[in-house]
């Protein structure tokens, strides 16, 4: 998926995400050993957004299924800290790389579950 580690820290930037170079190794050593990766921070450290990024960049090289997983991690981080925001941004990409890859009823759910986090959000 990553041919260095310059390389995923170019293709995080790329979907608007920038992270520090010893998280950009981390993130870079679990996908080349094929391990998972587990993530721990305080609220707002950038969690959600590493998933939604690698998912979102395994969405771009055709990998739906890997982009799926990381995306509905995302999710499950921002629904666990009630972060409307990340739900809202997380539960749109997800529905639609459910809609890429012809799961109609899961991107109308996703989609659905993202409109009732936007209702949530403080004006």
């Amino acid at each position: 998926m990553f041919e260095s580690i310059t390389d995923l820290a170019d293709k995080l930037a790329a979907t608007g995400y920038f992270i520090d170079p010893v998280m950009t190794q981390v993130v870079f050593l679990a996908a080349k050993l094929q391990k998972p990766l587990l993530l721990e921070g305080p609220a707002g450290s950038g969690k959600t957004q590493v998933y939604l990024s690698r998912g979102t960049i395994e969405a771009s090289l055709g990998n739906r299924s890997a982009a799926i997983s990381d995306m509905r991690t995302a999710l499950g981080l921002a629904d666990l800290m009630h972060n409307f925001r990340g739900l809202t941004d997380v539960g749109g990409t997800l529905a639609q790389t459910y809609f890429d890859s012809g799961q109609l009823h899961e991107a109308l759910d996703a989609i659905n579950s993202a409109i009732q986090a936007n209702t949530n959000i403080p004006k």
